[in-house]
Parts: structure tokens; sequence; C-alpha cells
């Protein structure tokens, strides 16, 4: 006489008494909190970015007080691209995010390379001061940049007799030193999650280091740079 024990009302014959309740009862939390996480993120999307939004409705009114809506128009858009200083200042501003995006966008990627393939003295107090303009608000970055380049250009004036001043070369050196720690910090992630086997597979086939980084590391890392 088979004497082993039968299969309760509602069991899978091959599962253990009370797992197929414990199975049924986990993927409820799990969307019970995968719901909360989305109304969280809902939420602060729409604190983040509801102002934003009233701004550029609201720039297509018709009155010059945004209290109060009095119909749409184009007319203040007619006017600020018939300004000659809008768009002298449009394009500085432009000609700063360029610049300072491409060279921020190169000395980052180089950073993030030396800090996770080498090992040299002061790598850590460097690293450090990478992530300086991350931590210390930007207002804070920027008075500190220009006592540094007052103080700097006072002192080379007096010994050399130039007459160097702050301008747009200082205000992009300044954009340089904001934007290279978040493109340092993303590239690093990168390059983390980066299997240096392939590297490694390239070199034995005979490839030379300019080849395996341009062919291999770069494209495999090029998601971190376009985010940084």
């Amino acid at each position: 006489m088979n004497s082993s024990p039968k299969p309760l009302a509602g069991e899978r014959i091959g599962t253990l008494p009370g797992r197929s309740t414990a199975l049924r009862k986990a993927p409820r939390s799990a969307r019970w909190a995968s719901r909360m996480l989305a109304i969280n993120a809902g939420w602060s999307y729409i604190f983040l970015y509801a102002p934003i939004l009233v701004l550029i409705l609201f720039s297509f009114n018709q009155s010059r007080f945004n209290a109060q809506w009095t119909g749409w128009t184009l007319d203040w858009y007619r006017q600020m691209f018939r300004d000659a200083r809008i768009a002298d200042a449009f394009r500085t501003s432009l000609l700063i995010a360029v610049v300072s995006t491409v060279v921020a966008t190169v000395l980052g990627t180089m950073l993030a390379l030396a800090f996770e393939r080498y090992r040299f003295r002061g790598r850590t107090s460097l690293d450090t001061m990478v992530y300086l303009p991350i931590i210390v608000p930007d207002i804070v970055m920027a008075v500190s940049l220009l006592a540094v380049f007052s103080l700097a250009f006072r002192f080379v004036n007096a010994i050399t007799g130039l007459s160097l001043r702050t301008g747009l070369g200082t205000v992009i050196i300044a954009h340089i030193a904001f934007n290279i720690s978040f493109v340092t910090v993303v590239v690093r992630a990168s390059l983390r999650a980066f299997d240096r086997q392939l590297e490694e597979a390239a070199q034995d086939l005979g490839a030379r280091p300019w080849t395996t980084f341009r062919r291999i590391t770069l494209p495999l890392i090029m998601p971190g740079i376009v985010g940084g």
C-alpha cells in the first residue's frame, strides 16, 4: 500500500506545502511596490516640470502680465528674434554650450579612463576634486572661479604688463569645470561594467592599442559618453 502523502487541494505536485501561497503573495507585494514607485516618480516629475510647462504656455499669452490670460499670440517671439541684443546673446550662449560640451566630454572621458585604468600618485585627491562641482552649489563655484580669475589676472598683468580680464573665455572655462565632473562620473560607470577581456582578445589577435580603443572600447562606452 502506497503511504506517500497526497497533495493538498490547490497545491501542485512536486512543490512543498505552503510554497505556492508564498509564490502567490510575492507578486502582489512586488506589484504594490512598483505601483507606489510609479506614483512617486509621477508626482516628482509633475513638481519638477509643471512650472516649466506653465512658463512655456504663458509665453504665448497676449497680456504683458502672466497673472491674466488674454489669448494666444506669437508677438513676443517675433520681437525677441528682431532684437539684435537677444540674437547676440543667443549666439553667445550657443557658442558657450557647444565648446564647453565638446571640451568637457573629451576631458571627462580621459579622466574616467585614467581613474579606472591606472594607479598614480595623487589619484585620491584628484578624484575628490572631480566630485566637488557636483557637491558644491553652482553659485559657490561661480563666485569662487570669479575670484580666482580676478586674482590670477591681476597678478599676471602686474608682472607681464598685459591687460587680461574676465570675458567669454573665462565663462567657457567655468562651464567646462561645471560639466567635466558629470561626464567623468557617467563614463566611469560605463567602464566599470566593461569587460576587459574583449580588449585582451583584440590585442591577442594583433590589434594595436589605438585600434583596440577605437574599435572595441570606444563603441562600448559610447552610451556613457553620450549620456555624460
